[in-house]
């Protein structure tokens, strides 16, 4: 399973603490993969945003102030947004989460790309929600700090850098563990399909 939740649920129902492997986000490298998004400005706020709430906007105002650059909404509309990218499918998606100049978010894929493309970002807390995905990502890389409560953390989060030098090595041992594991599965697999 790819995380902590999935984890718990298979324990309850099957009574088996299954592996816990990477999500395939980190397990593979989108190289040429991307396709570039015409007239995007240089330097843009990326906001990608799953669920609604007046945190989540006034958080994104805060970082669009202290950065001073647009913020560009990636798959749906968000209203703190200078512009809207709706139609992007994701290809182009990605393109735009890799060249912005910090993202916005509250989506477990979102920090996945930040942590793996090593861009800054924070998530905002959702009230009423359940993040634990995300939670359980970002405590196995050390980036919990990049959480906030609401937009009077902004400025305190923006002005601490990632240390993505540390992260980097934890993301790169559970890499081998997951790599490691999915190899020997789809060996012992492919072995049994041999056999019968």
């Amino acid at each position: 399973v790819r995380d902590v939740v999935s984890r718990e649920m298979v324990d309850k129902a099957c009574g088996r603490i299954p592996t816990e492997v990477l999500d395939p986000v980190f397990l593979d490298d989108f190289e040429g993969v991307e396709r570039p998004v015409p007239k995007l400005p240089e330097k843009y706020v990326a906001v990608y945003c799953l669920k609604r709430a007046e945190v989540f906007s006034q958080a994104v105002n805060a970082a669009k102030a202290k950065l001073q650059l647009p913020a560009i909404s990636l798959g749906v509309l968000s209203p703190c947004a200078d512009e809207g990218l709706i139609g992007i499918g994701p290809r182009e998606w990605l393109y735009c989460i890799r060249n912005a100049s910090y993202l916005v978010t509250n989506s477990f894929h979102g920090v996945c790309f930040c942590i793996k493309w090593k861009l800054p970002f924070f998530v905002v807390r959702m009230p009423g929600t359940d993040q634990q995905r995300l939670d359980d990502v970002l405590s196995r890389v050390g980036l919990s700090h990049r959480v906030i409560e609401g937009p009077d953390h902004v400025e305190s989060a923006m002005d601490s850098p990632i240390d993505f030098t540390e992260s980097e090595a934890k993301l790169a041992a559970l890499r081998d563990q997951s790599t490691g594991f999915l190899a020997e599965a789809l060996a012992c697999s492919n072995h049994s399909t041999q056999t019968n």
